[in-house]
């Protein structure tokens, strides 16, 4: 539900398709520029019947495809946008560790959260520029760094399995 009154903010068409103009707005309102190409390449990855747009259908397919997703490789990108506007609690185009922290508790439950707030916000929870927010850019810097040491741990542990395997 609070997913779908996030989305109504942005979107404009009366299907409940989310349209490469919603997008492209969503992101501006985030201080990211992109291009059209750029905003229809984030819906195509996830346009499951191929119409050039996002509906509630594909949205939640996507959303719970990486809720789900412990490799890292799941296309993210649209997740990574609707994530971060829902950390974002009071609409300022940044998120604190408060506004993080209960997002990643639900998501993550008790054991992993200290690990997962590490990961987005550094070891003592400032932020690398030390104000203890990050803007929507440092938000996708800390998701992708993320992505990637998981990507490459899973990779390791992968090819020590396969040596063995072979022993």
């Amino acid at each position: 539900v609070a997913i779908e009154k996030e989305i109504a903010t942005y979107d404009s068409d009366p299907n409940r398709k989310i349209r490469s103009a919603d997008l492209s707005e969503c992101l501006r309102k985030l201080g990211k520029a992109c291009t059209r190409k750029e905003v229809e390449e984030l819906i195509w990855e996830v346009d499951e019947n191929l119409d050039g747009f996002v509906d509630w259908d594909e949205f939640k397919l996507t959303y719970q495809r990486n809720l789900a997703d412990a490799t890292g490789l799941e296309p993210c990108q649209l997740f990574n946008v609707v994530q971060f506007m829902l950390y974002d609690k009071d609409g300022s185009g940044k998120v604190t560790v408060d506004e993080t922290m209960h997002m990643l508790y639900t998501r993550y439950g008790r054991d992993k959260l200290e690990g997962q707030m590490k990961l987005l916000f550094g070891e003592d929870l400032a932020t690398e520029d030390g104000d203890g927010e990050l803007s929507f850019s440092e938000y996708l810097a800390a998701i992708c760094s993320k992505n990637r040491r998981q990507f490459s741990q899973g990779s390791s542990e992968d090819a020590r399995a396969a040596v063995r395997n072979k022993k």
